[in-house]
């Protein structure tokens, strides 16, 4: 089986400033339903487009091109069809507009470590969390999360699905596989299953159909690149 690459980058403006969007229309195309929905942002300042000058107004083009909320009115927007299909879904959007209202797109400062810029974010994300509101809505935002965690463990060929993002090609013993029509298996009991069936594996046999369901495994596999300037 031939491996795919993918190579993550830094959206930087527009819709993929903000992946929720994108990230939504990934599980649903794979038949998944969504459970809880969380999407954190960094509280970027909101810019007057509209400003004097040559310099201010290449600036303002950045950060209005990098705005984040209008994927947020979408996800909205989905929810609430999502509610109308019978298929809802919570969600969470841990966002304060214009909280670094004095910070520029790219600012770093000093350029040597970042002190007062880190400063900034730090003190603008300490005011925020002083909100009772925000305060309720991470509690509730824990307390959903692990539950549906807990909830996937229970089933473990689901939690290998979602952690590792498994998937099962038959590939046993250069066998033809008399289901042609199902090459792949998105769950360890579904492959299982099907080895039992089209291939006349012992169904208690645990330790055989488990060495096959792991013989046929793939799943993600991440590595830093070589150029990263953290190694």
């Amino acid at each position: 089986m031939d491996r795919q690459v993918a190579i993550f980058i830094d959206g930087g403006f527009g819709a993929p400033n903000n992946p929720a969007e994108e990230a939504y229309y990934e599980v649903e195309t794979s038949k998944e339903p969504i459970g809880t929905f969380v999407s954190v942002g960094t509280g970027r300042k909101v810019t007057d487009r509209f400003q004097k000058g040559i310099a201010k107004k290449l600036g303002a083009g950045f950060e209005v091109a990098g705005d984040s909320e209008t994927v947020h009115e979408s996800i909205r927007k989905l929810l609430s069809k999502a509610k109308k299909d019978g298929k809802p879904f919570s969600y969470f959007r841990f966002n304060e507009p214009n909280a670094l209202k004095d910070t520029s797109f790219d600012e770093w400062e000093p350029r040597s470590n970042g002190k007062r810029t880190i400063k900034k974010m730090d003190d603008a994300f300490a005011q925020w969390l002083t909100s009772p509101e925000i305060q309720d809505a991470l509690q509730n935002c824990a307390e959903e999360l692990v539950r549906r965690r807990r909830l996937r463990t229970k089933d473990f060929s689901k939690w290998e699905r979602y952690a590792l993002g498994s998937c099962f090609e038959c590939r046993v013993n250069g066998d033809e596989c008399k289901e042609p029509s199902s090459k792949w298996w998105s769950y360890r009991t579904d492959f299982q299953d099907h080895l039992v069936r089209a291939h006349r594996v012992d169904k208690s046999s645990t330790d055989q159909l488990k060495k096959l369901a792991d013989d046929n495994r793939t799943g993600w596999s991440y590595q830093i690149p070589r150029s990263n300037p953290l190694n």
